[in-house]
């Protein structure tokens, strides 16, 4: 299971790294300047780029801090191009297809040029960041401020690879100032590019972008990655995500963490190897009602999908049968509405049927009739309120904002049917599934998968992130 962070999120995993395990900032930023450092030369090795001009661009604040050093770390190879400790690499954690190799002077020259300019005050500095600024200056690296427009239009763009390290994961979509400016001349280089912790323009919850985001080919981020890196624009900007290891606890991520992105090793988890003695009785009983003389697909996607991921038994309650349904599923024939749906006349037989399943499916195909959701707001009403149930497609209409549910009913809307049960316009919640999503369920006091790209499944506390089943994001 990969954990995610959010801003605040990152902001406590940093103070218990400094109050309770006693780790100073500073040497947290160095522990992380000198990981991303590893990182960005095996980025550059596997990029072919042996004698790179690098340029690094840092803010004021603690991102602009990890750029100073990194610009540090990166001089150092100028003088010394030695391989660090291979498990001070950084661990390749999340989407990468980039395989980390130990560090040799056969495979880098270690002939490099960095440019390093910075925006902001010395002012605002933490004394950490204040303290890499002027060991950067003392090892005679190029350093420039740039305080005025004007003054991008004498800069030299022309290089190999671009650091971003102007805001962080503090940032959001909201860019303005000399920050835009340089975005903009960014935007159009075709450098391989960098980003620390997480593009500038980057909206580290949301995952929502400024026109002129910095689109990343790879982003390098503290602690673990963050929650937009994978919402909205997120994955278009952030390339491969790597993480840097800070020399900490990784039960503090652990600890604090309430996001989380689902790997095979958890399905297998959920979802054991069949032991060799056993039967169909060993692997629960599901009972499907879902189907309409209309659409009748529907129940027998349903009904194949619970046999073929696992389950002993499957029982399909349904009007009239698709001929796909397998033949492993066990139909029984109920009693129609005029419309061909199932009728309020099956209460309850269905409830009946209902007690001798460990699990109950409600929903696919089963048409938009009065009668027949009227016929799902009573199963929710008078089903074993110890009976796990799936609520999805048709039979989510009987379900809306002030319905009242419990903790082990799932609700498996997509966009639009998400939109019916929360009253609100599908574009408020496409703009942040995330946080709509968790809100709903608090809600209804029920859990909800909202299926969209990614995927949100969330109780309301805990939120679990599926990348899979989509192209876009295998492709990482």
């Amino acid at each position: 299971m990969k954990y995610i962070l959010t801003a605040e999120e990152m902001r406590q995993a940093d103070s218990k790294a400094i109050k309770e395990f006693n780790v100073p900032s500073v040497v947290l930023m160095e522990n992380a300047a000198r990981s991303a450092t590893d990182i960005i030369i095996n980025i550059l090795n596997g990029a072919k780029i042996n004698s790179p001009k690098i340029m690094i661009f840092c803010g004021s604040g603690n991102n602009g801090g990890d750029g100073f050093a990194i610009a540090r770390h990166l001089g150092n190879y100028i003088e010394n191009t030695k391989s660090y400790d291979s498990k001070q690499t950084g661990k390749d954690n999340v989407d990468s297809s980039v395989n980390l190799k130990v560090l040799d002077e056969n495979n880098f020259s270690g002939k490099l040029q960095i440019e390093v300019f910075w925006i902001g005050s010395q002012d605002k500095m933490s004394p950490e960041t204040f303290t890499n600024l002027k060991s950067v200056e003392s090892l005679g690296i190029s350093i420039s401020q740039i305080n005025r427009v004007n003054e991008l239009e004498s800069i030299d763009w022309h290089c190999d690879c671009l650091i971003d390290a102007l805001i962080g994961v503090g940032g959001t979509e909201n860019i303005h100032g000399i920050a835009a400016d340089i975005l903009n001349k960014m935007k159009d280089n075709y450098a391989l590019k960098i980003a620390v912790d997480m593009p500038t323009g980057l909206n580290s919850k949301s995952g929502k972008a400024y026109k002129d985001c910095f689109k990343a080919g790879h982003t390098i981020t503290m602690f673990a990655p963050k929650l937009g890196m994978y919402l909205n624009d997120g994955p278009d900007y952030c390339g491969k995500i790597h993480t840097a290891y800070l020399g900490v606890s990784d039960n503090i991520v652990k600890n604090i963490a309430g996001n989380f992105i689902l790997e095979n090793g958890d399905i297998k988890i959920i979802l054991p190897e069949r032991r060799r003695s056993s039967s169909k009785f060993d692997y629960g009983r599901v009972l499907v009602i879902a189907g309409s003389n209309l659409y009748p697909g529907a129940s027998a996607l349903c009904s194949n999908a619970a046999i073929i991921t696992g389950a002993g038994l499957v029982h399909l309650l349904t009007t009239t049968f698709h001929p796909a349904i397998l033949p492993e599923v066990i139909p029984h024939i109920v009693e129609s509405t005029n419309e061909g749906t199932i009728s309020l006349k099956n209460l309850d037989n269905i409830i009946e049927e209902s007690e001798k399943a460990d699990s109950v499916i409600i929903g696919p195909g089963m048409g938009n009739v009065p009668e027949t959701i009227k016929l799902v707001k009573e199963i929710i009403n008078r089903i074993n309120s110890q009976k796990p149930v799936l609520i999805d497609a048709d039979a989510l209409k009987a379900i809306d904002f002030h319905t009242e549910l419990r903790n082990n009913i799932v609700l498996t809307p997509h966009i639009g049917e998400f939109a019916g049960i929360s009253g609100k316009k599908r574009t408020i919640i496409e703009n942040d599934t995330y946080s709509e999503a968790k809100a709903l369920a608090n809600k209804l006091g029920c859990k909800i998968l909202l299926k969209s790209v990614p995927s949100i499944i969330t109780d309301g506390n805990k939120t679990y992130i599926n990348i899979n089943g989509n192209l876009r994001y295998q492709s990482k």
